[in-house]
């Protein structure tokens, strides 16, 4: 455990390349809160950048963007994952600006690029047996989920 004089880093851990080609490694940081006690993971926003491009979405939309906050703050506090998404979408528009149902939609058309688009093999690993994607398009919420911990599985890889 390090003294309150250093860093509050306590673990980098390289893990896993998407593309097999030596390019843009990831890593998970471990945050630790000394003074009282708490835990805090948060996931580096390369890694879920590398992820939602992988998966075909388009850096260039609002959704993208809302996308990548949402997980970062899912990362931080996972109770989002059971409070619903109202809660997420309120923190996200107030960080950026924007009104709730701006970042639903935004995020919905992200996730219908890349079922229209994208990778669909990469979002099939993914979301797994989670959601039957012959049924069409997961929720938002089932999409947030099944991002969220296929990032945090591959730490262990």
């Amino acid at each position: 455990m390090k003294s309150n004089g250093e860093d509050n880093l306590s673990e980098f851990n390289n893990f896993y390349d998407f593309n097999g080609n030596g390019h843009s490694p990831l890593f998970v940081v471990k945050i630790e809160n000394l003074q009282n006690g708490l835990t805090v993971s948060r996931i580096y926003d390369d890694v879920i950048q590398e992820v939602l491009i992988h998966m075909g979405i388009p850096s260039n939309t609002v959704g993208y963007s809302y996308l990548v906050k949402a997980l970062q703050l899912i990362s931080e506090n996972q109770e989002y994952l059971n409070q619903g998404t109202g809660y997420l979408y309120c923190d996200i528009a107030k960080s950026c600006n924007s009104t709730s149902a701006c970042v639903e939609r935004n995020i919905r058309h992200a996730i219908e690029a890349a079922f229209k688009c994208g990778n669909t093999d990469f979002i099939h690993d993914i979301l797994g047996e989670k959601i039957d994607i012959t049924k069409g398009i997961p929720t938002n919420t089932q999409f947030l989920s099944g991002v969220f911990y296929y990032i945090r599985s591959i730490k262990s890889h």
